[in-house]
């Protein structure tokens, strides 16, 4: 505990409290590991305080899904659970884990028009009812606080909208909340019969909005969940989608190629820029027409604030820089000629800050007054957001490698990945017409024995030349620059994640990574007689020695009797057996799927009569390739004559 006494008054005695630790579990997300009397690593395991919103404050634990999983599955969101009572259960066994319906929080009207109500939308995304009555809803995630009504029922599939008329009753006191028209935050809570929180929450923080407007819950197409201003409010239907513009970031230049200067890479600055795209056929003033020194900005990763008075033309783009273009006329010039910047495009800066490398969120904020009235409050309206990476699903060919994040279709949702691709630079004009490369077959991952040769291919096509880089862990592999690359004897620190970028003039695709796990021969570092090239080239962990009692694709059979024959234990279609029997004239070819390093035998009986004894017809060694991969064999049966009729069997023995 990280104070004895206080654990004591909170749980009570626990007679295996033990210690106090320095520092603080992070409320963002930590790496712990457990390290015996030799400081060997026991265990060791990263969570996120995103994973989920019960965890982050509302007073429930995380607890561990399954305690007998491999150790891989503790870092991940699937090897985690909320615990089932609030406060957790130290020194205790922790209770089933409770089943909830997946309610979420879909829209929120925070700032009425006329005839309207502050309102909350909840949608069922589930195939059954879901009752939630006695749950709360809260702008407080700390603090729930208005409970919903017995009885009350989301559709399969459907909406449940609750108004001011229900959560912010006249008078307000306990139990009661107003939503704010500035912006703050919305949260539904699971609850049992007598009130108490039983370890579900969902919900966002939001933003200002005009009034009428709504934000509302959107999903980017890799099922990421973003919470976002309305094209339209729509309570008590489906959200209409995000509302874009009328200014957006149209390219993003975070990563220019770095310089080489005194001996060394250096990042370059100077060279980044963003660009803005007023998508609209009118002049956006990026200023309140009542005050025209409110501005707007940026905020985020830069800041910046745009002069008085100034106005984006239709259509209009506009860069950003940062440097001052006003005092660095050189610099300017050097700008425009590096980009082929039009002289026509206007330039501003300098900003305060930098595009990080490694990943950066940009806003783009309006003034707004959150009503009619001379005395309305004021406010910032987020018009755009971008909250990009350098790591996948984000367009790695704009890390460093001379291309910038191009959005496509430029009207589209900005903070999804799948609308950006890494494009030639063309600050000040709309992209490039060219086509991007395409990948029509990637690298293929595999296990392999330490000292082997492994080459790795890509195949890619699209206007030429084509330009390759491959990549291991993300990091740039020097003079990896072919369609191919070849890993000579490799070693076992050259194990890792491997993909490969394909470049033209148009811009640049990225493969999947293909994981290339390396082992020692004979190696077995669980000791659970499975070796580990084995293990690794299915996707087990060869530190977790409970794999050979496991049936995890539940086959009926475990993994220590699926190794002797070499099949894939997380794929139940794997089994011992002949693929395809086919008769020709050259006799009856038997087909099966065969591991390295075992000796398979087909054996044959003329008749199925008791007593008949299986009879050898031939003996398969599979010779050791360095590879556990499954890879077909093939016997023919080229007995003569041909009997009417024959039965085969196929068995294996181990390594």
């Amino acid at each position: 505990a990280a104070n004895r006494a206080a654990f004591t008054r909170r749980y009570g005695p626990q007679p295996a409290l033990t210690g106090e630790y320095t520092g603080r579990l992070d409320n963002s997300g930590e790496t712990l590991q457990l390290v015996g009397p030799r400081e060997e690593l026991v265990q060791e395991f990263r969570y996120n305080g995103a994973w989920y919103a019960a965890a982050r404050g509302v007073g429930f634990a995380l607890v561990p899904s399954d305690l007998t999983a491999a150790p891989a599955a503790w870092s991940q969101p699937a090897g985690w659970r909320v615990g089932s009572v609030r406060g957790g259960t130290p020194g205790a066994p922790e209770p089933p884990a409770l089943a909830f319906p997946a309610v979420v929080v879909n829209e929120v009207l925070a700032n009425p028009g006329p005839g309207q109500r502050d309102a909350i939308e909840l949608f069922n995304p589930g195939p059954a009812p879901a009752e939630i009555g006695g749950w709360y809803l809260s702008d407080d995630r700390d603090t729930p606080k208005y409970r919903l009504a017995p009885g009350t029922i989301v559709p399969a599939g459907g909406l449940w909208v609750v108004d001011a008329d229900q959560f912010l009753a006249p008078g307000g006191g306990a139990g009661t909340f107003g939503l704010s028209a500035g912006g703050e935050e919305v949260w539904l809570f699971s609850a049992n019969a007598t009130g108490e929180l039983t370890g579900y929450v969902h919900g966002f923080d939001f933003g200002a909005a005009p009034p009428g407007m709504t934000w509302g819950r959107q999903l980017t197409r890799a099922g990421e969940e973003h919470f976002v201003l309305q094209a339209a409010a729509s309570l008590g239907a489906p959200n209409v989608g995000p509302a874009v513009g009328p200014v957006v970031f149209s390219e993003i230049m975070y990563h220019p190629p770095d310089v080489w200067a005194h001996g060394a890479y250096w990042d370059a600055p100077e060279d980044e820029y963003l660009e803005l795209l007023n998508l609209t056929a009118a002049p956006v003033p990026l200023f309140d027409p009542d005050q025209p020194t409110n501005t707007w900005r940026l905020a985020g990763g830069v800041s910046f604030r745009f002069p008085a008075g100034f106005t984006l033309a239709a259509g209009e783009r506009l860069l950003l820089v940062g440097f001052d273009p006003q005092t660095n006329a050189a610099q300017l010039a050097a700008f425009r000629a590096r980009y082929a910047v039009p002289s026509e495009t206007r330039v501003l800066g300098p900003w305060s800050g930098k595009l990080d490398n490694g990943g950066e969120t940009l806003r783009l904020l309006r003034p707004i007054r959150l009503g009619t009235a001379p005395d309305a409050p004021a406010a910032e309206l987020e018009v755009d957001r971008i909250e990009y990476t350098d790591r996948a699903p984000w367009p790695a060919g704009a890390d460093g490698f001379g291309y910038a994040l191009q959005r496509a279709p430029e009207g589209a949702f900005g903070n999804d990945p799948a609308h950006w691709f890494a494009g030639a630079p063309t600050p000040g004009r709309p992209p490039g017409a060219g086509a991007l490369p395409a990948l029509v077959a990637g690298p293929s991952g595999l296990a392999t024995l330490a000292g082997r040769d492994v080459t790795l291919q890509v195949l890619a096509e699209g206007p030429g030349p084509l330009r390759y880089q491959w990549r291991r862990n993300g990091q740039v592999l020097p003079g990896a620059t072919n369609a191919s690359l070849t890993l000579p004897a490799v070693p076992l620190d050259q194990a890792g994640d491997y993909d490969v970028l394909v470049f033209n003039a148009a811009g640049a695709v990225t493969a999947p990574p293909a994981p290339v796990h390396v082992a020692l021969p004979g190696a077995d570092t669980d000791a659970d007689g499975l070796d580990d090239l084995y293990e690794l080239t299915h996707g087990l962990d060869p530190a977790w020695p409970d794999d050979p009692g496991a049936d995890a694709d539940s086959d009926g059979l475990t993994t220590g009797q699926e190794y002797p024959a070499g099949t894939n234990p997380l794929d139940p279609a794997s089994r011992l057996g002949f693929d395809a029997v086919s008769l020709a004239a050259g006799g009856v070819t038997l087909r099966f799927q065969a591991a390295a390093n075992r000796a398979y035998t087909i054996e044959y009986r003329d008749r199925l009569e008791p007593g008949e004894d299986w009879r050898l017809l031939v003996a398969v060694p599979v010779q050791d390739d360095g590879r556990a991969a499954l890879r077909e064999e093939a016997v023919t049966d080229t007995t003569r004559p041909a009997p009417v009729a024959r039965f085969y069997r196929i068995r294996a023995g181990g390594p």
